[in-house]
């Protein structure tokens, strides 16, 4: 048997493209369990494939779109031919990024040096926002490393690094703060009288045989006081340059002054709470 996958492109004015995605056969006179349906090699290969055609079209199109001018509606020229990398949950894609020269209409000084590129302003960080996301999701479930293992083994995305998926990591925190309304590293002029409570757990985890050669105690806990978004932090006590001013650093952000006083809530091991106590001094 054969299977032709073909993807059928329509853009906004009508036109019909259809491009041959891919071809799988798959015999029928001594078929093996390991030949029914799609292998992950497959479905890998054909999501990848399919990808770069939807984001070649999309973006062929996006860029004609934008050659418009919205003030006098005439076609803007083409300052330069280039490419852009972008990194997708199905792939790296390499697609067309010209830039565009500005309309005369609007270049009133007559300037030379005037462009733009749509799709830079689009996708500034040349990654899809659904795989940042899924990135920062496998990284709050599992180690870095472990976590850029499992998403380049299921799909065909580029593999990641540990710094990478750590950094993507840490924007998608800052963007879910900045949304929320809490300010990384911003002082906040909070309620004097409000009380501030402060939560904090230990855990210690165990090295995985044949991997690692050392256990690790964790300290994680949380800010809170009222009317504000709870500042959270995590840190190893025995790795940290510095442990106290990470937790001296939450309460500071939380409006946290010499003198004020700190209720202190833990799972009772002693050495917790004097960690803090140390951190407000």
């Amino acid at each position: 048997m054969e299977w032709v996958v073909k993807l059928e492109a329509r853009s906004g004015w009508g036109e019909v493209e259809t491009i041959e995605v891919a071809r799988m056969e798959r015999r029928v006179v001594g078929l093996t369990a390991e030949e029914v349906g799609l292998t992950l090699a497959e479905g890998r290969a054909l999501l990848g494939e399919l990808q770069r055609l939807v984001l070649q079209t999309q973006m062929e199109e996006f860029t004609e779109c934008a050659r418009v001018c919205r003030e006098c509606l005439k076609l803007r020229r083409l300052r330069d031919s280039r490419t852009r990398t972008i990194q997708t949950l199905f792939g790296t894609i390499t697609v067309d990024a010209p830039r565009i020269s500005a309309c005369p209409c609007t270049n009133i000084w007559d300037l030379v040096d005037v462009s733009l590129s749509p799709l830079a302003d689009l996708l500034p960080d040349r990654c899809t926002p659904e795989l940042r996301r899924l990135q920062a999701e496998l990284s709050a479930r599992h180690p870095y490393r472990e976590a850029a293992r499992l998403l380049s083994t299921l799909l065909p995305c580029k593999p990641t690094n540990h710094a990478t998926m750590r950094n993507r990591t840490h924007r998608v925190a800052a963007d879910l703060e900045s949304k929320a309304g809490a300010r990384p590293g911003a002082t906040f002029n909070a309620d004097p009288e409000a009380e501030m409570i402060i939560l904090i757990d230990g855990a210690h985890i165990r090295a995985a045989p044949g991997y690692q050669t050392r256990h690790v105690d964790v300290t994680v806990g949380k800010v809170e006081v009222k009317g504000l978004v709870p500042r959270r932090f995590a840190l190893a006590p025995k790795g940290a340059p510095s442990p106290l001013a990470c937790v001296r650093q939450a309460l500071r952000e939380q409006g946290w002054r010499p003198g004020r006083p700190v209720t202190i809530l833990s799972d009772g091991e002693a050495a917790l709470p004097g960690m803090v106590r140390a951190a407000v001094g």
